[in-house]
């Protein structure tokens, strides 16, 4: 049996996964990691790459020493995909030191925003994606205007995938997927926007060789694989970002598929066969990390930490984890007897400055009437009516709507709000037996690159592996056609005001 050993670096920790070539995860790691703010700089958030890199190592180490223990001969790994957070970046200077490194939670960019306004159309045109001060484009324009010594001694400028990889490896490259939220990448050539920086006055000579995902480019260093027990060096590759990987992870590869990974936030993405930026300039146009397609995208916000924070608000003691949550939910009926939240939702490419919200109820009320288990239900049929909202969009606006769709992230392992998602979108909902899709993702994509499969189709096929599907019971959409349109009803007073 072969494998593929993937790193797989997110917001709030880092993991490293064995995975054979059947899609089975044989042996994991994963640590925790913490940022760092910056005095005197409003928004700015770092890491310590040292710090980091130490952790990615320690994950490594960890699943070659189980894998090991397991019986896992480790000379049969293949390949060693990276793939991570969209939107962190790392500059690099000419020896290779690291300048700045820093997450997508770095928002220094939002000063320098006032000097892009102008080049808007033209930015979104080429990149696919609105102004924002996380992307890249805003990060490099305040370095410029706020750090001009450092701006000036960048050599490599890249995403936090490519920069583990370097470090892995010692070269540089980047993958498109993950290059696309730079908002420094063209979407139509998949290739840095030398054109796009250059009229904006910035510089372009610092960015890296572009590479597929899966494409091994660099052998592992014989140091790295030294310190994490290996007695060979495999390959190197990039796994795409943590999105598009997620997607490869749940077999949306062709295009038409809409897949929604339901974590922290909530991607709403539909695969593309041709760059769609959209007339509105709402949705984001991504690459693909399957080469030759690209992603349409809308997001539904801040879904997954708002249901956390409800359920530490409203169980304290009681409601310890999400499965306490959905049981408790279970005793209010379709709808919460009225109840409806608005806690993190949000529809793409909405500007609604103060974001007003909370739990709304019917008054009159009896005081005894509204219980825990309605407010449970209101946080989470929130986040599905989020995700109708966004698909929504996205159809509207393609004119293209699935036949089903492809579930994945932590929200995906609660039969119940799978079952909602489909009564509430009116589509039969596919879960996937691997929950880990971006690591598998990143797999697919490195055996692809190996060879080992002729084409990621084939590897899907073999690796992805469907769980359950859920279908819309038609009592329930009945039902939930009109919860969702006062949903959206109150929605749009609370952001008249």
């Amino acid at each position: 049996m072969k494998y593929a050993l993937v790193i797989d670096a997110g917001t709030g920790s880092c993991r490293s996964i064995l995975f054979d070539a059947d899609g089975n995860a044989a042996a994991q790691a994963q640590r925790e990691w913490t940022y760092e703010t910056e005095t005197g700089v409003d928004g700015a958030v770092l890491f310590d790459p040292e710090q980091f890199f130490r952790i990615v190592l320690d994950c490594l180490r960890q699943t070659v020493h189980r894998a090991a223990d397991a019986g896992v001969n480790t000379a049969d790994i293949l390949t060693v995909c990276v793939t991570s957070q969209r939107e962190g970046m790392v500059y690099l200077d000419a020896s290779g030191k690291e300048l700045y490194s820093a997450p997508s939670l770095d928002l220094r960019g939002a000063a320098a925003l006032a000097c892009l306004a102008p080049h808007e159309e033209k930015i979104y045109k080429t990149t696919g994606l609105p102004l924002h001060g996380m992307f890249g484009l805003a990060r490099l324009v305040w370095f410029k205007l706020y750090a001009p010594q450092t701006y000036q001694r960048i050599h490599t400028a890249f995403m936090i995938s490519d920069w583990i990889a370097y470090r892995l490896s010692g070269i540089t490259a980047s993958e498109p997927s993950v290059a696309s939220s730079s908002q420094m990448f063209d979407i139509h050539t998949r290739q840095f926007a030398a054109e796009l920086l250059e009229f904006l006055g910035l510089r372009s000579d610092i960015f890296p060789q572009v590479v597929p995902a899966g494409k091994p480019f660099a052998r592992l260093k014989p140091a790295v694989a030294a310190a994490v027990g290996l007695c060979t060096e495999p390959w190197v590759a990039m796994g795409g970002s943590d999105t598009h990987a997620g997607l490869v992870g749940i077999g949306a590869v062709h295009p038409g598929n809409v897949g929604i990974i339901a974590g922290t936030t909530t991607p709403v993405v539909q695969v593309q066969e041709r760059p769609f930026p959209d007339p509105k300039g709402q949705l984001f146009a991504n690459c693909h990390a399957a080469d030759g397609l690209w992603a349409c995208e809308s997001n539904g916000g801040s879904t997954g930490l708002s249901q956390r924070w409800a359920k530490k608000l409203l169980g304290g003691d009681r409601l310890t984890s999400f499965t306490d949550m959905e049981r408790e939910a279970r005793e209010s009926p379709a709808g919460a007897h009225g109840m409806v939240a608005y806690i993190g939702a949000e529809i793409a490419g909405e500007r609604t400055g103060e974001n007003l919200g909370g739990f709304i109820f019917p008054v009159p009320w009896d005081i005894e009437q509204m219980k825990t288990a309605d407010f449970c239900r209101a946080a989470i049929e929130t986040n599905v009516y989020t995700v109708r909202a966004n698909l929504d969009l996205i159809c509207g606006r393609t004119g293209n709507r699935p036949k089903e769709i492809l579930l994945c992230g932590g929200q995906s392992k609660s039969r119940f709000f799978a079952q909602l998602l489909a009564d509430v979108t009116n589509l039969p909902v596919t879960v996937f037996a691997v929950k880990e899709a971006t690591a598998l993702g990143a797999a697919i994509a490195g055996f692809c690159g190996a060879g080992y499969y002729a084409d990621l189709e084939s590897a899907c096929g073999k690796m992805c592996r469907a769980e359950a599907q859920y279908l819309p019971q038609p009592d329930a959409v009945r039902q939930y056609g009109g919860f969702y349109e006062r949903w959206l009803a109150i929605r749009k007073y609370l952001l008249s005001r």
